[in-house]
């Protein structure tokens, strides 16, 4: 019997020995055929209403918990460890990231068909068939799963992992309260300065402005701004941090540049992804999290180009989903309106407008209020 396997959180299952002899699996197995579990790992399955009705991120989440249920101790890095320290990613990894206990055992396992043998298509049917994804769309992503990717272990790797908690939050069945499991990773400084090298600047940026915000939270003046401290040290401790991990120049001359250019300011991955399209653009950087005083009111803005007097607003559509929609566009309107009576020009976009190819709106947005292009914009990429 696998390790842990007696207590297997919700809402996954875990296949074992039963008290009158006979194994759940067969049980299980018999499940998938009808299409109503998957099968995660081996001996690991979940509902196939819970999976199917998940997003993407709560998917990545379960099968870092089936990966931990299947195998004996293992200790996740990389992404995976990003994902278990609760920093966001903007790219959904392909694979399950795991340290490998020497050169020997590094592999790549592709993920094991989890509608069994049945096709995709197959195992919707029967899924539709019996009410389990009564009123649900057929999509194929949901059905590919998540590699296991075995690393080899960092020479200059001295940190102990580390045992952390995750939350298993789905959104079947309604009002559940999610499950917690413990688990083995990677310290966080060493997953991000494992990680961070090899990922494409504007993901690379999103996770570290806010590992830089979690530190600057820790150190807030008298009025409850941020202070510098936090996010300084934090910088200061990842780069030498760095010099004993990373293994090339270019690894760590990039990684410099991405600690140079991160901040503890940007407060959502939006406004993270925003800043690096800017520089991407070739924009001239705003400052950020600034207050602006109208008539002894106080209103804080994402971006401000003070030599443009041009405000920039990064809006999710979460703000518009609260109780009154209304009234936060009513408030917003006060707000834009009172900004406004500075002669500053304020302009919105949205997550559409940075997923665009080529972000063509935004573009034109911020060429038409005047935001100024940058004199020299520094060069990242990817090692």
């Amino acid at each position: 019997m696998l390790q842990g396997m007696n207590s297997s959180p919700e809402p996954l299952l875990v296949a074992e020995l039963q008290p009158d002899g006979t194994h759940s699996s067969f049980a299980y197995s018999k499940a998938v055929q009808r299409g109503r579990l998957l099968r995660l790992r081996r001996r690991v399955y979940v509902p196939t209403e819970v999976w199917v009705q998940s997003q993407p991120s709560q998917r990545y989440q379960l099968m870092i918990a089936a990966t931990s249920l299947q195998l004996e101790d293992p200790v996740f890095c990389r992404e995976s460890a990003l994902q278990i320290h609760g920093l966001p990613l903007l790219d959904l990894p392909a694979a399950v990231h795991l340290r490998a206990a020497s050169q020997a055992t590094v592999r790549t396992n592709r993920q094991p068909p989890v509608t069994g043998r049945l096709s995709p298509a197959d195992f919707w049917k029967r899924a539709q068939g019996n009410g389990t994804a009564e009123g649900l769309s057929f999509s194929a992503a949901p059905f590919r799963g998540f590699s296991t990717a075995r690393h080899a272990p960092v020479r200059s790797q001295k940190a102990a992992p580390e045992s952390k908690e995750i939350l298993l939050d789905s959104p079947a069945p309604p009002n559940k309260q999610p499950s917690r499991m413990s688990l083995h990773t990677e310290p966080l400084d060493f997953a991000l300065v494992d990680t961070v090298p090899r990922m494409d600047f504007d993901a690379a940026v999103v996770t570290v402005d806010a590992a830089l915000r979690r530190a600057a939270e820790k150190h807030r003046d008298k009025a409850g701004r941020l202070d510098e401290t936090g996010y300084r040290n934090e910088t200061r401790h990842l780069q030498q941090l760095a010099e004993h991990v990373l293994d090339s120049r270019r690894k760590s001359t990039y990684f410099q540049h991405l600690l140079h250019f991160a901040s503890p300011l940007a407060e959502s991955a939006g406004e993270s992804l925003a800043r690096t399209l800017l520089h991407q653009l070739g924009f001239a950087q705003p400052r950020l999290q600034v207050w602006i005083s109208v008539d002894g009111a106080n209103y804080r803005v994402d971006f401000l180009w003070d030599d443009a007097e041009v405000v920039g607003e990064f809006d999710g559509w979460k703000k518009y989903q609260s109780a009154d929609p209304q009234q936060s566009l009513k408030r917003e309107k006060i707000r834009d309106d009172a900004i406004r009576s500075t002669g500053r020009l304020v302009t919105h976009f949205y997550w559409e407008d940075l997923m665009e190819p080529g972000c063509k709106r935004l573009v034109r947005l911020l060429t038409r209020a005047g935001v100024p292009r940058a004199a020299s914009p520094h060069p990242l990429h990817r090692v």
